[in-house]
């Protein structure tokens, strides 16, 4: 009997590494669906678990992946059975405690959550040990946290392990290593991890060069609002590296990122306005009103982000800038 695992992703399209993960795991036959919700999951997982006997059922698996982690598995848990109200109400459950306020308490909580498997409590104390929050700083540990919240499919903590293997901080370097973890957290649309993977694709750092692949993920995080990665595509249609080249399309996305308070953006978008026909700048304006209307939303969260140097053609090299727990992170700076 054929061994089936059922990858059920809340993002529009199943995650390319969970899927090879799953097969290297054993399955014969990986059949994913994305884009689902709690409201049209249920289905699917009763179709998965009902359809075989219970004998075979140690041949078919579910696994639940995506960004949003909560309801993804909120519509893989099968509805109980209604039954009948209680005569009486239960008792309330206790809340769960917020963690201590105290660095070194506050560090004791999340460990001890995270030894129990808890991804989003692995992740924090992941950040402290980074930090030297409540703990003897400690990258090496901090790197086996952030691998634990990663496995277990915290985005931030892939991209954070990511940006440990780059820089070498508590682990050898090892930019094929980083790459797996940056294309994990940017296929489920982490948007400094799209921008470091366009950065090293534009470098060819652990990967040949490619810059149509440096293009295609310098155009997903800017699209998430990403300023630098704006910048540097911009950068790509001036040269024609990935894209054809198209000063109109340059300036369009100069001109978003000028709009967000850069000011190399604004100056370039100026200069090559002037440059322009009259037909050129209603071309340009018509384009920049497209760019603008694709940009969907802020920058996620996440506290250990890279702040690379550079251009899309010109050398950045990252350097780790720690922020704070559930805080959100600077961005990732980059200047021509």
């Amino acid at each position: 009997m054929k061994k089936l695992l059922f990858q059920f992703d809340t993002d529009t399209r199943p995650s390319v590494f969970d899927t090879v993960v799953a097969y290297d795991g054993g399955a014969d036959h990986v059949i994913g669906h994305g884009g689902l919700t709690p409201e049209n999951i249920s289905g699917l997982v009763e179709g998965t678990i009902f359809t075989r006997a219970p004998k075979d059922k140690k041949n078919t698996a579910i696994f639940v992946g995506g960004s949003d982690m909560i309801a993804g598995l909120a519509g893989a848990t099968p509805h109980p059975t209604p039954t009948p109200p209680p005569q009486a109400a239960a008792p309330a459950r206790a809340a769960i405690e917020p963690p201590p306020s105290d660095p070194v308490q506050r560090a004791a909580y999340f460990l001890g959550r995270a030894k129990v498997g808890d991804p989003t409590a692995q992740f924090n104390i992941a950040v402290l040990y980074a930090r030297g929050e409540g703990v003897p700083q400690d990258y090496a540990k901090a790197g086996t946290w952030f691998r634990e919240a990663a496995v277990n499919g915290n985005v931030a903590a892939q991209f954070n392990l990511a940006v440990l293997h780059e820089r070498g901080f508590g682990t050898a370097k090892d930019m094929s290593e980083a790459l797996v973890w940056y294309r994990s957290a940017a296929e489920r649309n982490h948007a400094a991890a799209q921008y470091n993977l366009a950065l090293a694709f534009a470098e060819g750092r652990g990967t040949p060069v490619d810059f149509v692949a440096a293009a295609r993920w310098y155009h997903r995080a800017a699209e998430q609002g990403l300023v630098p990665a704006m910048i540097n595509f911009a950068i790509l249609y001036e040269k024609g590296d990935g894209v054809a080249r198209s000063s109109p399309d340059a300036f369009a996305w100069y001109r978003a990122a000028a709009e967000r308070g850069d000011a190399a953006g604004e100056r370039r978008a100026g200069e090559l306005f002037q440059q322009f026909s009259e037909s050129d700048r209603k071309r340009a304006d018509a384009l920049a009103g497209n760019v603008a209307a694709s940009i969907r939303g802020p920058l996620p969260e996440g506290p250990v982000p890279p702040r690379p140097r550079g251009n899309a053609a010109g050398g950045p090299e990252p350097t780790l800038k720690a922020g704070g727990v559930g805080r959100p992170s600077d961005p990732p700076g980059q200047r021509s």
